[in-house]
């Protein structure tokens, strides 16, 4: 499971982690969880969403299909999204490459512009 979540190329520390964490769970709770993610069906609500969207893709993944991100760009053409050669586990082991696409996504959608304020004359 180690291998499917932090990839081939991960540190040792990152497949220990997971793999504490994976044995902390109940097993019938991790069945569980699986299940519902392969029940899941956002499709309407993705529809639905009126902010600006955005994607960090995992290139390497193994748990979720590229397709996925095909689809939420399907239903939301605008969808702003970044595929980053990493495994599941993105953030743990490319967090400068994720913080720099969050980044600039923020600084592409919340650009603040001082208003134009008009003076008059002063009498």
């Amino acid at each position: 499971m180690e291998y499917f979540i932090a990839g081939s190329g991960a540190p040792k520390s990152l497949k220990q982690a997971v793999k504490r964490a994976r044995r902390s769970v109940n097993p019938s709770v991790l069945a569980a969880r699986a299940r519902a993610v392969i029940e899941c069906d956002a499709r309407e609500e993705i529809r639905q969403v009126n902010v600006p969207m955005f994607c960090l893709q995992a290139a390497e993944d193994r748990l979720v299909a590229r397709e996925c991100l095909d689809e939420i760009k399907r239903l939301r053409p605008q969808t702003f999204s970044i595929s980053v050669q990493a495994p599941h586990l993105l953030l743990q082991t490319e967090p400068r490459v994720a913080a720099k696409a969050i980044v600039q996504f923020l600084d592409e959608q919340c650009r603040y512009e001082e208003p134009h304020v008009e003076s008059s004359p002063v009498s």
